[in-house]
């Protein structure tokens, strides 16, 4: 398997990250989805070993794991946490993409208290500014925009 490089930011274009959260004692996504996910157009922030001339300095934020038996790097068991879909601020848009092309339901609560919900997306400008984000809570509209 060969090493993926942590993405890039795609300048001068808005975007939607997705975050997930280990909800319940284990990942939500299965790597087939996070590759899904990738093959749809979002960049996936892929957990990658530590490079021995690594510099958060230089080379900014990245997430590291440990090889599992097969060689993948994983963190925590994970083998992403996050991804982008660039050229969107809508959200609904983004859920829409995100359960096409996962088995996900961008509602679930997980083990909401004590965990949180497994599942987050958060609207930025081009430049990281905040615009909005979903995040399923109890008692609240099932459905973003709802």
């Amino acid at each position: 398997m060969t090493k993926k490089p942590a993405p890039a930011p795609i300048d001068g274009r808005e975007y939607v990250e997705y975050s997930t959260n280990n909800s319940g004692g284990s990942w939500w996504l299965t790597d087939a989805e996070w590759e899904a996910l990738e093959t749809a157009g979002w960049v996936v922030d892929w957990v990658i070993a530590e490079p021995d001339d690594y510099d958060r300095e230089r080379d900014g934020y990245q997430l590291f794991g440990t090889p599992d038996e097969n060689g993948v790097p994983r963190w925590m068991g994970a083998r992403a946490k996050r991804a982008k879909l660039y050229g969107t601020t809508s959200i609904s848009a983004a859920i829409s993409s995100f359960e096409f092309n996962t088995s996900q339901d961008s509602t679930d609560l997980g083990c909401y208290s004590c965990c949180g919900a497994p599942h987050s997306f958060t609207a930025r400008t081009a430049d990281g500014k905040y615009i909005d984000s979903y995040s399923p809570e109890p008692g609240a509209p099932a459905r973003y925009g709802e």
